[in-house]
């Protein structure tokens, strides 16, 4: 028999959970999701864990930073997304119940095992060529990006590693490396030396050019790191580089990126939580493709192609990443090299989202002090935090 020609139950009909937790979803609209404690939770009845306190957990969207900001300025929201800091220096301000994760700042937040990255198209000229990616590098200034774009909330980096791993992983050898290479500074002379190894001479205006042609670099910008869109252009053109910026709000962000399309991409690098391998990955040949090809994810989407590099990935892949294997460290270091001599991609700040808890009806979010689940929500240990937290005593 033709199988639609039956009815369609929805397992809330049949009774069926969506999950297995203490929630279950009794409401989903394009305004809103309802989750009601599920009274006969298994957990419970067990004894594994008691009820959480909340009865109902609502999630409703939210369109931009400012808007968000609204919502906790009137309490309209407990914790959700994480306002850029200078937003939440301003919000707190006003309402003195919002706290981040730590106590004080100007570093408000937690580490998310991400960084802020400028990623080149290795593939499309003039960007395969590794001195016009280093003399970009040396044009930019990390520390007035923090300073500026993220009033000091986070640092400057420049290997993809996360502060989870540094201090387990920098002595192995990385930190000698990226010492060695210096690329954490900014410097005119370092650009016109490469500028002039890669052909190319100021015109009357000061600006990088070729065969009567000015080098444009475009940068694409995603919303939610707005911030760098106009310290970026700024910093570049000093260095006479003739740069803009556009901050793409559309899918065409993604798509691009994956694609091949665009030229130069701010996005973040992610993965370095317990080694090095996690984010070094990311630029094996392995993950590269054609332009009009997609790539398998936005991450890996440099298009970098070196076999040199990849025999050390490789290597790495194979053993346990432990830092007293030195076969492993020694091939982290030989990768971490290749990356810093030939910058496929520029690494600028590392992630320190300042997320944010309202103390007004509730308490018990985690914190620095109290560091009992990673801050994020879309992180699945969150599920813990409405284990944990209780209603403000009237």
């Amino acid at each position: 028999r033709d199988l639609h020609s039956f009815p369609t139950r929805r397992s809330s009909d049949l009774g069926w959970p969506i999950g297995t937790g203490a929630y279950k979803l009794v409401s989903s609209d394009a305004h809103q999701q309802i989750y009601d404690i599920r009274a006969d939770w298994w957990g419970a009845s067990t004894g594994f864990m008691p009820l959480p306190a909340p009865k109902r957990v609502v999630l409703i969207p939210s369109t931009s930073d400012q808007a968000t900001a609204q919502l906790y300025l009137a309490n309209s929201i407990d914790s959700g997304n994480a306002l850029q800091a200078n937003t939440f220096n301003a919000a707190i301000a006003k309402n003195p119940k919002l706290t981040s994760w730590n106590a004080q700042g100007p570093v408000w937040g937690a580490a998310d095992g991400c960084g802020y990255v400028m990623t080149f198209n290795n593939m499309k000229d003039p960007w395969t060529n590794v001195d016009v990616r280093v003399a970009i590098n040396y044009a930019l200034d990390r520390q007035q990006l923090a300073t500026l774009g993220y009033a000091g909330s986070n640092h400057p980096t420049v290997a993809p590693f996360s502060s989870y791993m540094a201090a387990r992983w920098l002595p192995t050898g990385l930190q000698a490396v990226i010492d060695t290479y210096g690329r954490d500074k900014t410097d005119l002379t370092m650009v016109a030396q490469h500028m002039t190894t890669a052909g190319y001479a100021k015109d009357a205006n000061g600006l990088w050019a070729k065969g009567g042609q000015t080098l444009k670099v475009p940068i694409t910008v995603p919303q939610f790191l707005a911030p760098l869109a106009p310290l970026l252009p700024v910093q570049l053109k000093k260095a006479g580089f003739d740069a803009t910026s556009t901050i793409d709000t559309s899918s065409a962000y993604s798509d691009n990126l994956l694609s091949g399309k665009s030229d130069i991409t701010i996005f973040v690098h992610c993965g370095s939580l317990s080694e090095p391998y996690e984010t070094l990955n990311d630029l094996h040949s392995k993950y590269s493709r054609p332009i009009g090809t997609p790539t398998p994810n936005s991450i890996a989407s440099t298009r970098y192609v070196n076999p040199e590099y990849d025999k050390f990935i490789d290597i790495m892949e194979k053993i346990p990443g432990t830092v007293d294997n030195k076969v492993y460290t020694d091939a982290a270091v030989g990768a971490l090299d290749i990356y810093l001599r030939d910058m496929p991609e520029i690494m600028l700040l590392e992630e320190l989202w300042v997320t944010t808890f309202n103390h007004t009806y509730w308490t018990g979010w985690p914190s620095a002090a109290d560091p009992y689940v990673a801050p994020y929500p879309c992180w699945e240990a969150w599920n813990l935090v409405m284990h944990k937290i209780k209603p403000v005593s009237s």
